[in-house]
Formats: C-alpha cells, sequence, structure tokens
C-alpha cells in the first residue's frame, strides 16, 4: 500500500473501530510486539500494524479507563500524526450555559502568536442578533502570561450565531505543546434596539436662540492621535453652547437637547445626559458595565448609501470636534457636543440624528474551554 492508502485505510478503522468500541486487545498486542521487532524504514514513518494494533488496543479498554490512556496515546500520536489524533479523541470545545452555546471553531498558531475563533449561539430562543457583543479573556500557565486583542466581530443571519476572532501574543518564543490555554466568556451583552431622533425641525426650531461660551476647563476632547486630552491643557478657550441656558427637550428617558445651533460657522449639537448612572454585573475581570442609553450624533447626505458621512464632508478637522464634560458634583450629570462644518443652511437634503441606544442586562454565563497547545495547528 502506498502511504495515502495506509492512512486512508487506518482512517477508516478509526471511524468503525469507535463506532462499535470492539476489539481483539490479544491481536493487538501481538502485532505491537510484532512492531518492537521490526526495523524503521525511515524517520518518523507511521506504521500501519501499529496504529492499528493502538486502535484496537484503545478501543477495547473499559469506559471507566480509556479516558486517561486516550488522553496519554493521543498525545503521542499527535506528534507524529495530528490528524488521526483528532480523530481518535477529539477534543470538546464548546461550553452550553443558559441556553447559549459558545464554541471554539478554529486554532493556528505561528510562532507566539495564536490565532482564535469563536462563536456565541442561542439554543433555546433569538437573544443574540446584530446588536449583541461579548470577548473572550484567556489564562495560560506561562509565568510571563500573554495578550490578546479581539478582531472584528461578525453575524450570521442565516444561522443567527455571533462570530467572533482573537489574536493572541504569548511571551515566548513559541508554544510547548504541553501547556494549555484557558479561553473564557464572561458574559454575552446587546446594545437594544436604537431609536433615531430627526434633529432637523429642533434646528430649525431654535437654532437662532444657540448662545456660546467657554468650555469648562475640565472638558475632554479626542486628539488627531485618538488620544483623550483636557480642554484645561490648550492656550485658547475652546467655545461650545452654553450649557446653563439649556434647553432641555427630551429625546430619551435620560438624554435630552440641551443646545443646537451655529457657532463661529460651526454646527454645533449638546447633549444633556441626566441620571446617566453606571449600572454594573458581575465582579473584578468578568464584571459587565454599561448606561441605560447612549446617543450619537450624526450629520450625512441623506442619499449615502451607509447613512454615515462616508466622504467626510462635514467631519470639522481643522480642531476639536466632539467634547464632553461631567458635572464634579454630580457624576450622573453629563454633558456631550458635537461639531460639524457645515458650508450652507441645512435642507431636507441633509440628514441631522441623534441615534440613541438601549443596553439590555446581560446574559452572564462563564462559559470556557480549555484549549491544549498541543491541538492548535501550527503554520510553521
Amino acid at each position: 500500500m502506498s502511504e495515502q492508502r495506509d492512512r486512508e485505510f487506518v482512517q477508516h478503522s478509526i471511524d468503525t473501530g469507535l463506532e462499535s468500541m470492539q476489539g481483539n486487545p490479544f491481536l493487538a498486542q501481538r502485532i505491537m510486539n510484532q512492531e518492537r521487532t521490526e526495523q524503521p524504514v525511515m524517520k518518523k514513518k507511521i506504521s500501519f500494524a501499529f496504529i492499528l494494533a493502538m486502535i484496537l488496543l484503545i478501543v477495547s479498554i473499559a469506559t471507566a479507563v480509556a479516558g486517561a490512556v486516550n488522553e496519554d496515546f493521543n498525545t503521542w500520536l499527535y506528534r507524529i500524526w495530528p490528524e488521526a489524533a483528532m480523530k481518535l479523541m477529539p477534543v470538546d470545545l464548546s461550553c452550553d450555559r443558559e441556553g447559549i452555546r459558545m464554541e471554539l471553531i478554529n486554532a493556528v498558531a505561528e510562532g507566539n502568536e495564536v490565532y482564535l475563533t469563536f462563536s456565541m449561539k442561542d439554543l433555546e430562543g433569538d437573544r443574540i442578533n446584530a446588536n449583541s457583543h461579548t470577548w473572550m479573556r484567556f489564562g495560560y500557565d506561562y509565568a510571563n502570561g500573554l495578550k490578546y486583542f479581539n478582531e472584528p466581530m461578525t453575524f450570521n443571519e442565516e444561522t443567527k450565531t455571533l462570530i467572533y476572532g482573537e489574536h493572541l501574543v504569548i511571551h515566548t518564543d513559541s508554544m510547548p505543546l504541553e501547556r494549555d490555554i484557558y479561553a473564557i466568556v464572561p458574559w454575552l451583552a446587546n446594545t437594544g434596539v436604537s431609536t433615531y431622533v430627526n434633529l432637523l425641525p429642533l434646528l430649525e426650531k431654535y437654532g437662532d436662540q444657540a448662545t456660546a461660551t467657554s468650555a469648562p476647563q475640565y472638558a475632554t476632547y479626542i486628539d488627531p492621535s485618538g488620544h483623550w486630552q483636557q480642554v484645561g491643557d490648550l492656550s485658547e478657550a475652546t467655545p461650545v453652547l452654553d450649557w446653563q441656558k439649556s434647553l432641555e427637550i427630551p429625546l430619551a428617558d435620560t438624554v435630552n437637547l440641551s443646545g443646537i445651533g451655529m457657532v463661529d460657522g460651526l454646527l454645533h449639537v449638546q447633549l444633556h445626559y441626566v441620571n446617566h448612572q453606571l449600572i454594573t454585573f458581575g465582579k473584578n475581570e468578568n464584571s459587565f458595565e454599561y448606561y441605560p442609553e447612549n446617543a450619537y450624533v450624526d450629520l450625512y447626505d441623506s442619499d449615502e448609501e451607509y447613512h454615515c458621512d462616508s466622504k467626510g464632508k462635514y467631519e470639522y478637522t481643522r480642531g476639536i470636534d466632539f467634547l464632553t464634560w461631567t458635572n464634579p458634583i454630580d457624576e450622573s450629570e453629563v454633558w456631550e457636543e458635537y461639531i460639524f462644518q457645515v458650508d450652507s443652511k441645512l435642507t431636507e437634503e441633509q440628514i441631522l440624528e441623534a441615534e440613541i441606544s438601549h443596553p439590555e442586562p446581560p446574559i452572564m454565563g462563564m462559559w470556557s474551554v480549555v484549549i491544549p497547545a498541543r491541538l492548535i495547528q501550527r503554520t510553521n
């Protein structure tokens, strides 16, 4: 037989042997004894007789004992034939809790970097959708630990499955086969259904009432490099709408429109959060925190395919385009100010709206799997 035909034959033997859970240990022992007396044809070449003997031996062992023996054998076999090892003893890389299954789809390693893909699927209802999100944290039995980064999420509408990617960087040159990676998904959350408020009528009605003042020194903004900075560090005052002359027009339960209008040729929209209390589930690194409502203001042309300013037409790039500050006496009171660049009066050709999300309480499940490093496919 050729090596490929040998493998195909052994693969069939594995399938049928494991299905029937029958075998002849005495025949297996005879084949093993014969194998010890033969000279190997070449280094690391897989012997059909030896593999078949091991299969017969394993499937003949009682269930109570088979687990430990299979693990020892599987560790050895994986070093010379991963496909067979995976078929003989598939590792359970899924976890069901709270009616939701977390499953590891695949894992691949290159040097000290590992890429994992996992999924979340609701087995009992329809609690997972495109607004769902989660994250996976890891433990690793290395003293130096590891770093990990979330990759983009996708949601399969047909299967109602949430799919995530994770990128791990282990603080060693490579992964020894005897080490395990512990993967934990502590919660599954949902941003909830968003509501949209058209701000154009409010701009037309209240825009001429806008008055400006200097932003509080403790207000923060995002600089061009993406870092948060404090307004007090700037040499010049930053104008914002005067929040002490607030409109206080309710947009949602905890979100008000406190101001809207033009300041120095720029469009300002100011939101005021009231009773903006942080809600916490769980503890420590497994906790999930969220606010009852979150809002975002956007301005874009009505013919935009993706309902956003994809070309940056209204983006103010010559200064600060977003600020936020909190009442120093009451942290549940927060203001946000959005600043847009506009060339002319807004019309029905533009969309100016506030998107308000209403997060839902998370599902706390503590889904977890243990990933034997020796079972992670390597690219080198």
